[in-house]
């Protein structure tokens, strides 16, 4: 436990069989290393048992900083994954335009028979994606 070196130091401050409860109460959103950097600022500062509040204030602005860092990350997640596509079957002018597409690969006639009815959703998604991505960029198409 991260504040057995203030109760080595310190020894068990009255009450500590109650207060302990509250202490893992207060100090429950703290990553490990941040808790155990501040019970050892607290100590190095401190001539007492350190209150709660003591070993939270070194670590609350490296707290806040990763909050912000994971918020940002997860924004970042979010728009760089492509909007998914609705997940209805393709219709028939999309399977033509796939099999449209697939015609002008120039794949070998045995390639094109084995496009599936899967490859006609997984194709007819991406080319919706595609479309809606640069009608977003140059408002066309």
């Amino acid at each position: 436990m991260a504040l057995e070196p203030a109760v080595d130091l310190y020894g068990t401050p009255k009450g500590w069989e109650i207060q302990i409860e509250l202490y893992l109460q207060l100090l429950s959103d703290l990553p490990l290393d941040l808790l155990v950097l501040g019970v050892f600022h607290a100590m190095r500062n401190g001539a007492f048992f350190p209150k709660p509040s003591e070993i939270r204030a070194p670590a609350t602005e490296e707290l806040c900083r990763r909050r912000r860092a994971a918020m940002l990350l997860d924004m970042a997640l979010k728009r760089a994954r492509p909007a998914l596509p609705d997940t209805a079957p393709p219709t028939d002018a999309q399977k033509r335009e796939v099999d449209r597409i697939v015609a002008g690969l120039n794949l070998r006639p045995a390639a094109r028979r084995r496009v599936t009815a899967a490859d006609h959703q997984s194709m007819a998604d991406e080319l919706a994606q595609f479309r809606a991505k640069f009608n977003e960029t140059t408002g066309e198409l």
